[in-house]
């Protein structure tokens, strides 16, 4: 009986896409590195949940983490997102590091 709950349990973590990570860094996006911070984690906490890790802190990525955010105690994204310098105080553009949460989180 036991055996066959953890097989359950593993069966629910590969549909829902839950503990998924990968490691990212400013070296693999040059320029378009839009945060602060020199490196990092993406994660899928929950379904379709994307978080980025830095320095022990969660930051919400996508929609469905920022509806979470007060809930799970993540961070504002914004907190360490980078300026851009050719946009006279524009962020620098996140989504590329939300679509790779979302693909890593759909696997």
């Amino acid at each position: 009986m036991r055996a066959s709950s953890c097989w359950l349990f593993l069966a629910v973590l590969s549909v829902t896409g839950c503990g998924r990570a990968g490691a990212i860094k400013r070296q693999d996006f040059g320029d378009k590195w839009p945060f602060t911070v020199d490196s990092g984690t993406i994660a899928c906490p929950g379904p379709q949940e994307v978080v980025f890790e830095a320095n022990g802190r969660k930051y919400a990525l996508n929609d469905v983490a920022q509806q979470r955010k007060r809930e799970k105690n993540y961070y504002d994204i914004y907190e360490i997102a980078r300026s851009d310098p050719n946009t006279g105080g524009s962020k620098v553009d996140i989504s590329p590091i939300i679509e790779r949460g979302v693909a890593l989180c759909g696997k």
